[in-house]
């Protein structure tokens, strides 16, 4: 029997598209070679057939990618636009629209597409006017008070923009309380003017007619809580009333008298001031003499119910408040110990306190994207301390020079003083980037959501306004000004004032 032979043979693997290449007309008709120009270019037409729907499917993730960042970054600045502060989105450096420098504008605010403001003439004479926020053009006046001496203290309550869910005929009211006279007091060598004749005007937003002109209190005080008015005053014997009415004043929701008297300040003056803070009612005793808040506080709820009171002397006031995203208050206080360099922070609402170390930093801008963080400056040292706003517990230090001017937004702080403007990872206290040499004149620093924004001194062009990335902090451009102005955002719109000066930017 004979026994087969196996023997090894190299086999070639061809690809099938390099087979059919070979197959497909090495030759030409007349028996020539062609090069293999058409079986290169029958190769390519056949992978392009086969590769076109996979770069097909790879624009098309690119592009679904890209819609859906397109879509998250609009619902988060549809989100910014809620938050008080920040600004529209700015596609390019910022130009003057419009500027009115006739008169001084002492108090102002944002209402459907218009600029309400008060505006205090050279004559003294007051107005309550309303700007086109496009043109500056002045779109109604009313009178308020006419020519006589220039006495500051016009203050108004102002309407918030109407909104579809309104009730048919829901009013849109400006409430001023506008001082006709002062009368002064002279305890010793000290001298003080207070308010001794008052009156309350209701003026149509829409319209600018004047509603009602009638006699107040001199201790009166005003503020908007949603589409009603909710007006203080104290009476001769020095008790509180707190009245919350329609945008009218024709109807009262409540009334609240306090049960202890406000106590005397060292002009003998009994003067409250009033604020309304995420739909809390707070009524503090004001001390005339220092200006600030003093002695007994009183919190109401939108429906009249107190919350809260705490009757005392100067000595354990309620120093400032600090509203927190969500609806959290909590106010202030120096612990009167100057060499303590602490403060107790109160929850106006539960009560419960706990001391902190320096005294808390302004933030001008805070989306709640840290949540219940404040931010605090020890005066001996370059720090700056994160809190839990809840407990006082502390979360993180940090450097930083002096007390700068903060923003919180996504997650960061944005902190700008002396020429340095930091981004700071608000969770952990981390530095995310640092910009030297940002022309800072001491300003609160602005943002869209995309750029910050800081008012300064350019050593070549003079007063600028530069924007910078919020991301990487990198020089986007440069605006020039017309000079130092003290900025303020009204209705995702940018203003700069100074003196009788205000410019509106876009």
């Amino acid at each position: 029997m004979r026994g087969s032979r196996r023997q090894m043979q190299e086999v070639l693997l061809v690809d099938a598209d390099s087979a059919a290449d070979s197959a497909d007309g090495a030759l030409t008709p007349d028996g020539s070679d062609d090069g293999g120009r058409r079986s290169r270019g029958a190769t390519w037409a056949r992978r392009a057939r086969r590769w076109w729907p996979v770069a097909a499917g790879l624009a098309l993730i690119v592009v679904v990618g890209q819609v859906t960042a397109d879509r998250r970054e609009n619902a988060r600045l549809d989100a910014l636009a809620d938050v008080p502060g920040v600004l529209a989105p700015l596609d390019r450096p910022v130009h003057e629209l419009w500027r009115r420098d006739k008169a001084q504008i002492t108090d102002r605010a944002a209402f459907a597409g218009q600029l309400l403001a008060v505006e205090e003439a050279p004559d003294g004479s007051v107005s309550v006017v309303a700007i086109d926020a496009r043109t500056g053009k002045t779109l109604w006046r009313a009178a308020a008070r006419g020519p006589g001496h220039q006495l500051d203290g016009t203050r108004c309550a102002w309407p918030r923009s109407p909104r579809p869910s309104d009730a048919a005929g829901t009013g849109h009211v400006i409430a001023c309380v506008v001082v006709d006279e002062y009368a002064a007091a002279e305890p010793g060598a000290a001298f003080l003017d207070h308010p001794s004749k008052a009156r309350m005007v209701l003026v149509d937003a829409t319209t600018g007619a004047v509603l009602s002109d009638k006699t107040t209190a001199p201790t009166t005080s005003v503020r908007s809580l949603g589409a009603d008015l909710v007006i203080s005053r104290v009476d001769s014997r020095g008790y509180v009333h707190v009245t919350r009415t329609d945008a009218l004043g024709a109807t009262n929701r409540w009334t609240y008298t306090s049960k202890e008297p406000v106590p005397l300040d060292a002009f003998g003056q009994r003067s409250v001031r009033l604020d309304v803070a995420d739909g809390t009612v707070v009524v503090r005793a004001f001390d005339s003499s220092t200006f600030e808040a003093a002695g007994s506080t009183w919190l109401l709820s939108g429906d009249g119910r107190l919350l809260r009171s705490a009757v005392s002397d100067a000595t354990r006031a309620v120093g400032w408040l600090i509203p927190l995203p969500g609806g959290k208050l909590v106010a202030a206080q120096d612990v009167g110990d100057p060499a303590a360099d602490s403060t107790t922070i109160s929850h106006l609402t539960t009560g419960t306190s706990f001391t902190i170390s320096g005294h808390p930093s302004v933030v001008y801008v805070n989306d709640g994207s840290v949540p219940d963080l404040l931010l605090a400056t020890p005066e001996a040292r370059d720090l700056l301390v994160g809190y839990d706003a809840g407990s006082g517990r502390r979360r993180w230090t940090t450097r930083e020079t002096g007390d700068g001017q903060f923003l919180i937004i996504d997650g960061r702080i944005l902190s700008a003083k002396a020429d340095v403007l930091r981004a700071i990872d608000g969770r952990t206290g981390d530095p995310i980037w640092t910009t030297q040499e940002a022309p800072s004149e001491d300003s609160a620093p602005l943002t869209d959501g995309r750029l910050v924004l800081l008012a300064g001194r350019d050593p070549e062009r003079g007063h600028v306004l530069a924007a910078y990335g919020l991301d990487d902090g990198r020089l986007r451009w440069k605006a020039d000004l017309p000079g130092q102005l003290s900025f303020s955002t009204m209705g995702g719109k940018l203003y700069g004032s100074s003196q009788n000066l205000l410019v509106a930017f876009g």
